[in-house]
């Protein structure tokens, strides 16, 4: 899995809001991009939402499975996989305590919802408006994955046509892309 973090902003953006293409040129930031931020966050926490949602029904499943009367009498008679299927049973009941993926599905569903609404409205405010709202929305405490950005990245420059602006992925990118 990515190291978890907070959210941050579409890649091109820095803290002070500036875009800087050449260090000794810094451009103001523009009611494009922060736009852009606006549907980066939408598609970040869509992506987050899945993944979530997926750990959730992958741990359920397993716990479902394991309490069956036919998981246990398939590995009661191997003392070779009991041990092993009964430390992954376990394993995936702490995981489940411990990370409450639905939880998670969640607060990633309402973050996303949030920055839909903005998206909705965010052409028709101005820069100062629209920056102070993005300001208010990152200030909720929530951790998501590194290596669902740039696959978030790639839904935002898609659904806008830019597919010339598509980054590749590394191989943990893309299984965590298949996975939410």
């Amino acid at each position: 899995m990515g190291a978890a973090r907070k959210y941050a902003t579409c890649a091109s953006a820095n803290t002070k809001g500036l875009i800087v293409t050449n260090a000794a040129q810094p451009h103001q930031r523009t009611l494009g991009q922060a736009v852009s931020d606006v549907r980066f966050a939408v598609h970040y926490a869509a992506r987050n939402e899945r993944w979530w949602r997926r750990v959730d029904t992958l741990l359920s499943l397993t716990g479902a499975i394991a309490g069956s009367a036919a998981f246990g009498s398939l590995f009661a008679a191997d003392a070779a996989w009991g041990p092993w299927a009964s430390g992954v049973v376990a394993v995936a009941s702490c995981v489940a305590l411990v990370t409450k993926p639905m939880d998670k599905a969640i607060e990633f569903r309402d973050y996303k919802r949030k920055f839909a609404e903005l998206d909705a409205v965010a052409w028709s405010m101005s820069l100062p408006d629209l920056d102070a709202r993005l300001r208010t929305l990152r200030q909720e405490p929530l951790s998501g994955f590194d290596s669902l950005e740039p696959t978030a990245w790639n839904d935002m420059v898609m659904a806008d046509g830019h597919t010339d602006r598509v980054r590749k992925l590394t191989l943990m990118q893309w299984l965590m892309a298949c996975m939410a």
